[in-house]
């Protein structure tokens, strides 16, 4: 078992009154600041217009090919399915780029194996936003997406 730190909510210990719990977290994650959903949000709109103009030149590759559409819709799936899940998994994608934060494992603050990126879109994809409701109640701000595949989002200056 990792040693652990106990870090307060609030700033010191005079603000907390009755309903401050020290958070005990692991080694890795004291320092961490966690990006808002407002952050979030703006880096999933990012990558989705990245997302949606990289169909949009598929579907142009294709023509000017000379392919069918089912050619086109193949290149689509293929950008779609492989945006977010490899660039997460090895370096970022445009929007977290931007935005500067990066999801990271939660047991170690490594970068997450491509299988749990793969889950973690998945969720997100299927709840939508759904699945950021949980942002504001967590003091790590875990999204349902990270609940599910063992993720956590960090600013880019506290990720390894």
């Amino acid at each position: 078992m990792t040693a652990g730190v106990t870090s307060w909510r609030f700033a010191n210990r005079h603000e907390c009154h009755l309903f401050c719990q020290p958070i005990h977290v692991r080694g890795h994650l004291a320092p961490a600041r966690y990006p808002n959903l407002l952050r979030r949000y703006v880096a999933a709109m990012i990558d989705w217009v990245i997302v949606i103009l990289l169909i949009v030149l598929m579907g142009r590759l294709a023509s000017y090919l000379g392919r069918d559409q089912g050619f086109a819709l193949f290149l689509a799936a293929v950008a779609v399915a492989v945006y977010e899940p490899f660039l997460t998994a090895f370096l970022f994608t445009a929007g977290q780029g931007v935005m500067r934060f990066r999801v990271r494992d939660l047991k170690s603050g490594a970068r997450v194996p491509l299988w749990r990126v793969y889950l973690r879109v998945v969720v997100k994809a299927v709840l939508g936003v759904v699945s950021f409701l949980t942002l504001p109640a967590r003091a790590d701000r875990r999204a349902i997406h990270d609940l599910a595949a063992g993720t956590l989002v960090l600013e880019a200056s506290d990720a390894k």
